[in-house]
């Protein structure tokens, strides 16, 4: 099963700085180059990259996480050979698990105390990805998936051709590792000399034993991308690159 978590209620940054948000909203492309197509996230159309006037980010993710892996046979019933990439390899049953605020306040003791009221519920690959990007108030998403035609082999050749430009010239590269969670409230807290705080160090220990970290392209996404943002299952943080906490 290929079946992800994503706490979008209690997302919380391990970074050891402050004013991360304002960091992620002020990145801006240097250069005025845009994919062809793009996902305007606010209502999860396709549309022209020309439309994402302050950039786009891109997202980075396994699509063995994404939905459970599909067997094919040929005309004689013998299995197919596996090809990581293939969306026909996969189905989304919409058994991914999103925890996310109710729009029901919860009760407190107190009038004048306010407490959020969780809910979790079952939602497609998609439902989760736009409830992500509603976290980071990301717009514009390049997600291959999504941006390519998955069918038409010669689209796919010429996006791959297009990679170091639609990586390199976005506003920052969203990473998803859902290995990555939170295991004690008091790490946040907790300063770690090398890696910031206890929570962070944590998290790059699960990050460096994930399905993500395992696989080939994913050397190329950070080699080219100037911003990385590290998103798990309810924390996540800032990455330059995997030697260094700076931004």
């Amino acid at each position: 099963m290929g079946y992800i978590e994503y706490d979008s209620a209690n997302q919380r940054s391990a970074d050891a700085i402050i004013g991360t948000k304002e960091y992620r909203l002020a990145l801006r492309p240097k250069v005025n180059y845009r994919p062809r197509w793009l996902i305007r996230t606010t209502d999860w159309k396709k549309v022209l990259g020309v439309e994402a006037r302050n950039g786009y980010c891109v997202f980075s993710y396994c699509w063995s996480q994404s939905g459970e892996t599909i067997l094919q046979t040929d005309e004689n019933g013998h299995i197919k050979p596996y090809t990581t990439g293939n969306i026909k390899n996969y189905i989304d049953r919409g058994r991914h698990k999103l925890t996310k605020v109710s729009k029901e306040p919860r009760k407190a003791k107190n009038l004048f105390q306010t407490h959020k009221k969780t809910i979790e519920i079952d939602a497609t690959y998609e439902q989760f990805l736009q409830q992500l990007c509603k976290d980071f108030q990301i717009h514009y998403l390049w997600y291959d998936k999504v941006c390519i035609d998955q069918i038409n082999e010669r689209e796919k050749l010429a996006n791959i051709k297009e990679l170091y430009r639609i990586y390199g010239n976005a506003n920052y590269l969203v990473a998803f590792v859902p290995e990555m969670k939170v295991r004690s409230p008091e790490d946040f807290d907790q300063v770690h000399e090398e890696h910031g705080s206890n929570a962070r160090r944590i998290a790059l220990g699960a990050l460096y034993k994930s399905q993500w970290f395992g696989h080939s392209w994913t050397l190329m996404e950070l080699m080219v991308s100037k911003h990385v943002l590290m998103v798990g299952r309810d924390l996540h943080f800032w990455q330059y690159h995997f030697n260094t906490t700076q931004l």
